[in-house]
Parts: structure tokens; sequence; C-alpha cells
């Protein structure tokens, strides 16, 4: 898994150029900040799942998030309701890696929620959430999977091109294609709640499969089908402070399981 870092700062003059109406970083966040704001809204970090089932307690369920970030990964069976808890990753420095597998069938099939909280809002005032997506193609003459239908994905803006040259949870998203991450302030909100959704609820038979979900891929910097090498942003979860520079940051990665057989299309 490649690890990448991200060290941005925004000035108060780019934060005053907001409000002039001018491009910036900064006005990416505030424009996708009130659509990130997660149930709840207070409380102890793991206990706003909904379906009412906090799990068995082995990844710190109603514990209070005491570090600068914490995330919580939770799966949502649909057949049942049931909210199963996958892992509670923490952190106060730079780039850890929060590594969660699940099945294939199960991933496939079901609904994810990713949870964000930080224990220090005076350090953390802004919570930011990054969509994992890709590229499937820079051509001009490209087929979809699943499709027989050309279209040009050689534009290099999302906005402009085919919703099918790209690929990841971004692509379901409501802020897909003008912005790539959510951005609460912790002071009016200290839970950021991202769902993503199975891939099986877009179409069924969905020939994308676990591509969809899963940031697995090993290989990222070489092309092969339906993926353009290098293009690949992993989900990554971060905490800002007053200046909007990133003070720790947690890079998830959602792993297909693929078991003794493999299948539902995937990565590796």
């Amino acid at each position: 898994m490649r690890i990448k870092k991200h060290l941005y700062l925004v000035s108060l003059f780019s934060l005053s150029l907001l409000f002039a109406g001018c491009s910036s970083e900064a006005e990416i966040r505030a424009t996708t900040g009130v659509a990130g704001i997660g149930p709840g809204g207070s409380g102890d970090f793991g206990t706003d799942l909904p379906g009412g089932d906090t799990g068995d307690g082995s990844v710190n369920n109603g514990a209070a998030c005491t570090d600068l970030l914490c995330l919580q990964v939770t799966l949502f069976f649909r057949d049942t309701g049931i909210a199963t808890p996958l892992t509670n990753c923490r952190s106060s420095g730079f780039d850890t890696l929060c590594s969660v597998s699940v099945p294939e069938r199960d991933l496939f099939l079901n609904d994810l929620q990713f949870v964000s909280q930080t224990g220090d809002s005076q350090t953390c005032e802004y919570l930011q959430f990054e969509y994992y997506r890709y590229r499937r193609s820079d051509s001009a003459v490209y087929t979809p999977p699943g499709s027989q239908v050309e279209v040009d994905c050689s534009i290099g803006d999302a906005a402009q091109e085919s919703k099918s040259c790209w690929g990841g949870a971004w692509t379901e998203s409501e802020i897909f294609p003008n912005f790539t991450r959510r951005f609460i302030n912790t002071a009016v909100n200290n839970l950021l709640t991202i769902d993503v959704l199975s891939s099986l609820s877009f179409s069924p038979g969905n020939p994308i499969g676990n591509r969809f979900a899963a940031n697995d891929l090993s290989s990222r910097s070489v092309s092969a089908a339906n993926y353009h090498g290098g293009s690949m942003v992993d989900y990554e979860v971060s905490c800002l402070d007053e200046f909007n520079e990133t003070v720790s940051n947690i890079i998830l990665e959602i792993v297909e399981d693929d078991g003794p057989i493999d299948q539902i299309n995937g990565w590796d």
C-alpha cells in the first residue's frame, strides 16, 4: 500500500478571497462542509450508529475519543439491518494507515459507514474527509464496463466528462463531480459521518464489483483495463487547525478479502 502525505496551507488571505467568490482549497472545504455533518452531532465516539447495535466492544465502542483523530468503520447488513463495527483507528500523527479487510460478498452487498471524530477540538478545528477515487481512462474513445457506448474521457475535468470516466466511492457521493472532500467545523459538530452504499445498490450485477469501495490496488502506477495508471486517491480523514493546516491524518484502506474463491470483480 502506498502511503501519501498531504501537507498544505491555506492562508488567511486565501480565506478572504473565498467571500469574494474566488476559487481556492478553502472554498472547496467551505462549500462541502455542511453536507458532511452526520447524525448525532455529539456524544461519545461509536455511540451514534443507526440500527441500535454498537457491536461487541472489540473496537472500543462507546469510548470517548482522546486522540486528535478517531475513525470508526462500520458495515451495515442490508438484509438484517445490523450494524457491525469493523475497526476503530486512532491517530495523533501523520499518515496513520487504517487497513480494514472485508469478505468480498459482504462488501459487495452491504453498506459502509465511516465516522470520524477528534478528542481535541481546540487543536483540530476542522475535520475533513477525502473520497477514494480513480480515473478509468483518459482516452477520447473509451467504452465503460457494462456499456456499448463510447465516451470521451480526454477532457480532464470530471464536471465536463461522462461519469463513467471515473470510478470509486466518490462517483456516487452528492458532491461529485465538483468537489472531492467533505468538511465540518468541530465547534458546530464533532462527528463527520460518511456513508458508502453497496456497489450492488446502484446496479444489479454491477460489473464494477468491489472496485467501487475497495482501494487495495497494489500496482497503482501501472495502467490496466479500466484503470488509468497513477490516478488512484485513497480515503483520507484529516484534522486541520485554525489555518486549515493538516495536524494529523488517517489513510483508510478497504481491502476485499476474496476467500478461497474469487467470485466478485476487484483489484488484486
